[in-house]
C-alpha cells in the first residue's frame, strides 16, 4: 500500500512540475494508432452545380504531422489527391 502511495504521489508531482510528459515518452513514443480509415479510391461530388459530374479522386499521399504551437500540441493531417 506504501508503495502504490508513493507512486500515485510521484505522478501527481511530475504532473504538477511538467515532468509527466517527457517521463511517458519514452513507452509511447513511435506507437500507431488508426485516426480514420478512408479508401484509397473514392468518388466526390463538385461543388459547383447539380450538372456537374461525379468525380473519382485517388488519395496519392497522406502525412501526418505534430506541429507544436503554445499552449498545444496539434495533429495535422495533409493528402495529396489527384483525379
Amino acid at each position: 500500500a506504501v508503495l502504490v502511495a508513493a507512486v500515485v504521489a510521484a505522478i501527481g508531482v511530475a504532473g504538477l512540475t511538467g515532468l509527466l510528459g517527457p517521463i511517458l515518452t519514452p513507452f509511447i513514443s513511435g506507437t500507431r494508432f488508426p485516426v480514420y480509415a478512408q479508401p484509397q479510391l473514392f468518388t466526390v461530388l463538385p461543388a459547383a452545380g447539380a450538372n456537374d459530374p461525379a468525380v473519382t479522386v485517388t488519395l496519392d499521399t497522406i502525412a501526418a504531422e505534430v506541429q507544436h504551437n503554445p499552449p498545444e500540441d496539434e495533429l495535422v493531417l495533409s493528402a495529396d489527391i489527384s483525379a
